[in-house]
């Protein structure tokens, strides 16, 4: 139905100058990333313009990627998602990236509309967010990382992984999680897995 298609623009270049990526982007669309009071789907035009640039300052990697949206039916918001990396003469490798969401709850304790519409549409729980992490390789053969997830609500959790090369077309990855911290955080304390993936190529 050309009445409910949505569209989308996106302009970007290489500004050799500064040695950055840039791009600008607009779009119209009618989606569904909320409920209403009946716990259904809440349909509506999202109109947003936004900006993101990736490139190095000072050695850091680093990037950012924004946008504002214009809704139909709800309050508008705006999105931004930044970040640094950086390599260290070892080789281990460091990243940071935080999230500022103005459509979420500033703080815990959530609604159950917030969980539901985090299960429905993956939707962010909490304003700000974050990420830090590192890795490196333990052998030829061998990587080990761990990053870390919170934000403001005072939760966090703790995401270990390792990933072996047991064969040219096999790998073998082990990785957990456990979660620390506030009591009605997007991270509820005290849970703990563990999960070990073989891959085979043919």
């Amino acid at each position: 139905r050309l009445n409910s298609t949505g569209y989308a623009l996106r302009m970007g270049t290489h500004l050799t100058a500064i040695g950055y990526d840039i791009a600008i982007t607009l779009h119209h669309i009618e989606d569904a990333t909320s409920l209403d009071e009946e716990r259904e789907p809440l349909g509506q035009i999202r109109k947003a313009a936004g900006l993101e640039f990736s490139g190095g300052l000072f050695g850091l990697g680093c990037w950012m990627e924004g946008n504002f949206n214009d809704m139909e039916l709800e309050d508008d918001f705006s999105r931004i998602v930044f970040g640094i990396d950086y390599t260290l003469e070892s080789g281990v490798y460091l990243i940071f990236e935080g999230l500022y969401n103005e459509r979420a709850s500033e703080d815990s304790p959530y609604s159950a509309l917030d969980w539901l519409e985090n299960l429905y549409f993956a939707e962010p729980l909490a304003r700000y967010r974050y990420l830090a992490g590192c890795s490196n390789s333990l052998s030829d053969l061998t990587e080990g990382s761990i990053y870390v997830f919170g934000g403001a609500d005072g939760s966090y959790a703790v995401n270990p992984r390792l990933d072996i090369s047991i064969a040219q077309n096999a790998d073998l990855s082990l990785f957990g999680v456990s979660s620390f911290g506030k009591e009605e955080g997007q991270f509820s304390p005290g849970s703990y897995a563990l999960t070990m993936r073989a891959t085979v190529y043919f």
